[in-house]
């Protein structure tokens, strides 16, 4: 069963740890897709806030994966329109990771 965070944006939305797969739903607006985000649409400091967080999202992907964790990013948008291919995706992810440890 997958561990539900609910919490600061550097944790996964679910992680299975014993299979080391962490899943994050990001956010389009916060982190920054270029459907969703325009840089100098707004002011500076919203340019620097999401970049930021897109410097923190590659931190974390970086820091588990080199703990041989699997990282699946899924955006919200996504989720509202092909929940069945974001399912697939985690559903290999973790089929990929039984055979792996």
């Amino acid at each position: 069963m997958a561990q539900i965070i609910i919490a600061s944006s550097s944790r996964s939305s679910c992680a299975w740890k014993g299979r080391c797969v962490a899943v994050f739903i990001d956010s389009a607006w916060w982190h920054g897709h270029p459907s969703r985000w325009r840089p100098g649409k707004l002011s500076h400091w919203w340019d620097d806030k999401i970049h930021e967080n897109q410097l923190r999202d590659a931190r974390v992907n970086e820091a588990l994966r080199e703990q041989v964790w699997t990282v699946l990013r899924i955006w919200d948008f996504e989720i509202d329109k092909e929940l069945a291919g974001c399912v697939a995706r985690v559903q290999d992810a973790l089929k990929q990771s039984r055979r792996m440890r």
